[in-house]
Formats: C-alpha cells, structure tokens, sequence
C-alpha cells in the first residue's frame, strides 16, 4: 500500500476494517500541480514505451523533489501529479514555491530528447501554488474506496497551473500563496476568471534565476 499511497493513508488503510461511510477531516494545506505540457501530441508521436519511460522519469524525479521539500504527492494523474503540504503559512508556501523552482530547473531540460518528432511542440513543465482549505480523506463503496482531496482549493490550484501555458510563465502563484511571500520578487499577472470559476483571481509570477 504504500506504493500507492501516502504513508499515513496506507496505515489507515491497512488497520481499519472496510466502510462505506465518507471518511474525510478539513484541513488548510498548500498544493502543487505540475504537468507536462504538449504530452498528448507526444505521445501521439512516439511508442507507448517511450511516453511510459518519460511519465517514469518526470514521476519519479518530481517525487523526490518534494519529498525532499517537505511535501508529499497526493497523486499522479495522465501527465500531472498534485503534491500536499500541511499547513497554509509562509513556511509551506516557500517550501512549495522551491519545489516548483528546483523541478523547472532539474526538469525542464531534460524532458525532450535533442532530436524530437518534425513538428511537434517540445515538452514543458507547467507548475501552480496556491493554499486554503481543503477536505481529505477516503469515499466511495467499501470494496471500491478512493482517497480524495476536495475543495475549491484543490480545483483553484489545478486551473493557476493550466493558466501557465496561456500566459508563458512556468510557475504561477494564487493569490493566498502570493500574499504569505511578500518579501519575495513575485509580479503580478493580472486579474482571471479561470476556468469554470465564478470569482476572478489574481496571479503571480517569481523572478526566475537568469
């Protein structure tokens, strides 16, 4: 289980009896979605074992990433995954935006091979912040449970990191992420109604090394 599953879901997991009952406790976290840009037509392109190993390779790599920040991943879904950490203060929120600058350093260059397919858009790494509230935890039949992260936050953060290919930036921040690091070069992009949200946000973009 704990191939699959954060360390403290895998132990609840494995020493509760099956229920059917919604398990799920609110709590304010940061998020990190990363994705990869133009895998699709990657994938399109090249032998499934080719977009296994590059999927395996940004995976495993971005894991350590934020394992190594303090952060765990909550889960890998087609070419994204979405990182967890505990907390919405200026010490998560840091420690989220390090993660996102060390994959877009470690990572970015190294997604592609030199030669690519004629025509084809190179892979890029599209990464957004953002913190609040969130409900965790486990729903669904008892012989069919899914571990879930649930709110506005969740679907906030997902639609900051789609927001990156449309505005050419590879890391962008939400609003309450920004507001934690003010201290920080962080520029404004704007005011958006993102998509399927009724509230325009604010993001922001970090200075990166040159």
């Amino acid at each position: 289980l704990n191939s699959y599953l954060p360390d403290d879901i895998a132990r609840e997991i494995a020493y509760s009896l099956p229920s059917s009952a919604i398990n799920a406790r609110r709590s304010d976290v940061t998020l990190l979605s990363a994705d990869l840009r133009n895998f699709s037509a990657f994938g399109e392109a090249r032998p499934p074992e080719e977009a296994a190993a590059v999927l395996h390779f940004f995976f495993t790599r971005a894991t350590e990433i934020v394992e190594q920040h303090g952060g765990r991943v909550h889960e890998f879904k087609g070419d994204s995954l979405l990182a967890v950490w505990d907390g919405r203060h200026r010490s998560e929120a840091a420690l989220a935006l390090n993660a996102a600058q060390a994959m877009h350093s470690e990572l970015h260059d190294s997604l592609m091979p030199e030669q690519g397919p004629v025509g084809l858009e190179p892979l890029a790494l599209g990464i957004g912040i953002e913190q609040g509230p969130v409900l965790i935890g486990s729903i669904g039949p008892a012989h069919r449970r899914s571990h879930v992260l649930l709110g506005d936050t969740v679907g906030i953060t997902l639609r900051v990191q789609e927001m990156t290919s449309e505005l050419a930036q590879p890391i962008l921040l939400g609003e309450c992420a920004a507001r934690q690091l003010d201290d920080l070069p962080l520029e404004s992009q704007g005011s958006y109604l993102l998509s399927g949200l009724n509230t325009p946000h604010v993001l922001f973009a970090p200075a990166l090394p040159q």
